[in-house]
């Protein structure tokens, strides 16, 4: 069977409240039945990062959809680039610095102190992040700056001095 790459047809809304999704696409052609945005740890270090933020904060933090940051209300060095790239931002230089700081690099001080950023955040989905572009993230560069919260496997660290 030759993979789909091009369909031409008219879509059809389905209007109804009950839709059996394995009658459009069935499970075992989907990697994952499952999505989990925001688990009970993930909810408690938002609330955290608004415990211990300013509203205006500036986050540095794993870009993908579902870091808890969101729920924070807070702003991000870098979003979910799929949602950057529909926009047409290019977000390339951004997400070259987000990579060193995690990384641990030679400017990474720098690049945090140039681009204003506040506050970092390390846990699963940024060693996730790293571990999906081959690269390592450097918990140890991190300990230099204090840590003004956690929850669950989540750190958030305090770069900017006053």
């Amino acid at each position: 069977m030759q993979p789909l790459t091009i369909h031409r047809g008219r879509p059809v809304p389905l209007l109804r409240r009950d839709i059996d999704t394995d009658q459009i696409i069935p499970k075992q052609f989907l990697k994952s039945t499952e999505r989990l945005s925001f688990d009970k740890v993930r909810a408690a270090f938002a609330e955290v990062i608004k415990r211990e933020t300013s509203p205006r904060s500036l986050i540095l933090h794993a870009p993908t959809y579902n870091d808890p940051v969101y729920l924070s209300g807070r702003r991000t060095f870098l979003g979910y680039p799929g949602h950057i790239w529909s926009h047409g931002l290019d977000y390339a230089e951004r997400e070259a610095q987000l990579l060193r700081v995690y990384e641990g690099g030679a400017d990474a001080a720098r690049l945090l102190a140039q681009n204003g950023i506040e506050y970092v955040v390390v846990g699963p989905l940024e060693e996730a992040e790293m571990r999906a572009r081959k690269r390592r993230l450097d918990r140890s560069f991190f300990e230099r700056y204090p840590k003004v919260g956690e929850a669950g496997e989540y750190r958030l660290y305090k770069t900017a001095q006053p």
